[in-house]
């Protein structure tokens, strides 16, 4: 993990994702996001040889690899943490956080360290008019950028970085990626044609780029939702219930575990596409011996 530059007082933690930075004077810093578990005791390594103390949380979502550190962070610094109403709702227990993953049971939130580390209490909560906020004496611009999750924003530092969080992803992450997962495909796609407005010098992706324009990167993410979406039609070619669906996809996409934690990951990955396919009429449901069963439409 390294201490990079993007631009003015604006950093960012480079590792297998970026978690951005923005430095309020020379020894204290605003966290945008936190990364995941794996990484919490190399960012307070690295934060501390760099004699830098974080002074806010500002997050873009609430996602396992990007905020379960926002609680032990909160306690470690005594510092406040800021989110959108829908991510901060997510966190706030055990049961929201459930109605959320609905994949898992309660006690699988407990369990799974991942996601029982999410569980937070949110100090700021950013409201949907609310298109800016002064936190920990700085001013960051806001965009709303749903899709990947419910609540998801974007923030623009006061050098007008803008920390995109996973409202893209990169070209190379996408070129990696078996199945990625969005909340919602086609908000997610109505957010990527948003960003296409946006005039910054500079954005930060979390997984994985730095880059002076977004225009053609929200194209081909749009084109690659659509790849997957057709992929996953292509497999439930004929009538199967929910179960069997993810159980084709996962076999063709080679999304194949025996951990429980995985394959709960994987349905969650799955569900939006078989929705979004049947919200674009591309897929029928019918129900048959009180199971739902997916057809393609026509």
């Amino acid at each position: 993990m390294e201490l990079k530059q993007a631009k003015g007082n604006t950093w960012y933690l480079a590792d297998w994702q970026l978690t951005p930075l923005y430095m309020t004077d020379r020894t204290h810093c605003i966290l945008i996001d936190t990364g995941d578990l794996t990484q919490r005791e190399e960012i307070i390594e690295l934060l501390k040889s760099k004699n830098i103390t974080p002074v806010g949380i500002l997050g873009t979502h609430v996602h396992t690899d990007h905020s379960p550190n926002h609680a032990f962070f909160k306690e470690l610094y005594h510092i406040p943490l800021a989110l959108s109403l829908n991510e901060a709702a997510i966190c706030s227990g055990k049961t929201m956080l459930k109605a959320y993953y609905f994949m898992l049971t309660e006690g699988q939130i407990l369990e799974f360290d991942d996601y029982s580390n999410m569980l937070v209490k949110t100090d700021r909560i950013i409201l949907p008019e609310e298109d800016s906020i002064s936190f920990c004496g700085a001013e960051f611009k806001i965009i709303k950028t749903p899709g990947h999750s419910p609540g998801h924003i974007s923030i623009v530092t006061p050098d007008g970085v803008l920390c995109i969080g996973d409202a893209l992803f990169s070209s190379d992450y996408l070129a990696d990626s078996k199945l990625p997962y969005f909340f919602s495909l086609k908000t997610a796609i109505e957010t990527m044609n948003h960003l296409k407005t946006a005039d910054y010098p500079c954005y930060l992706l979390a997984h994985r780029g730095v880059c002076s324009s977004i225009q053609t990167l929200a194209d081909e993410n749009i084109k690659e939702i659509n790849i997957w979406a057709d992929r996953v039609k292509a497999v439930l070619d004929t009538p199967l219930s929910v179960g069997d669906s993810i159980a084709a996809v996962c076999k063709e996409t080679c999304l194949l575990s025996s951990r429980v934690f995985k394959s709960t990951l994987y349905e969650r990955n799955i569900r939006p596409y078989i929705d979004y396919l049947t919200d674009c009429g591309k897929l029928e449901t019918f129900a048959k011996d009180g199971v739902t069963f997916y057809r393609p439409a026509g």
